[in-house]
């Protein structure tokens, strides 16, 4: 509704999301289109961040391959176990829009 009603102001709309996780976020399809028929013109994917505190929760839901989060982490230079409160963003962010208002994502 929100969306629709920015739309109506005559504001461009963008949809963020973050993050698109396999299991987690299966619906972003029917979210898209939800947002593309209230008027959104695009969409800013952003990367999933994990701190200590969003760590311990993905391996409790079961929702993502914890050991590809291991990986990724690792790569960065980050050892699971010494997960801080500060954010590590181990997915890439990648950004789009549709340049002319009014047409589909």
């Amino acid at each position: 509704e929100t969306i629709r009603r920015f739309t109506e102001e005559g504001l461009s709309t963008f949809v963020f999301m973050r993050p698109l996780t396999r299991g987690a976020s299966d619906d972003f399809a029917e979210v898209l289109a939800a947002a593309r028929g209230a008027g959104a013109v695009g969409v800013v994917v952003g990367s999933l961040r994990v701190s200590r505190k969003i760590y311990r929760r993905l391996k409790q839901a079961k929702v993502v391959d914890i050991e590809a989060v291991d990986a990724q982490l690792r790569a960065r230079g980050v050892e699971p176990g010494d997960l801080a409160a500060q954010q590590v963003d181990i997915q890439d962010a990648a950004p789009w829009h549709n340049p002319t208002p009014g047409r589909a994502l």
